[in-house]
């Protein structure tokens, strides 16, 4: 039980780390280094932001997932 839970926070890790590279962030840090002027947002653009986000955060949540499910699987006592 403890092995399954292990490898299966490893995993989820695994998944949210890629996720996160691929994705980004699900939020953005002002590093203050200048202006941004957007000029025209379409509703597409809109929307794949909106995507990047949310898989972000999906992302985010699975690195957390399998960090408790490691944590767990090291007080499971074993038999």
């Amino acid at each position: 039980m403890n092995a399954c839970l292990n490898t299966a926070g490893l995993g989820a890790s695994l998944v949210g780390v890629i996720l996160l590279f691929r994705y980004g962030m699900p939020y953005h840090i002002d590093t203050g280094g200048g202006h941004m002027i957007v000029t025209e947002s379409t509703p597409e653009i809109l929307k794949a932001a909106a995507l990047y986000r949310k898989i972000g955060f999906v992302g985010l949540g699975l690195i957390i997932a399998g960090t408790l499910l490691q944590i767990v699987a090291n007080y499971i006592p074993s038999n």
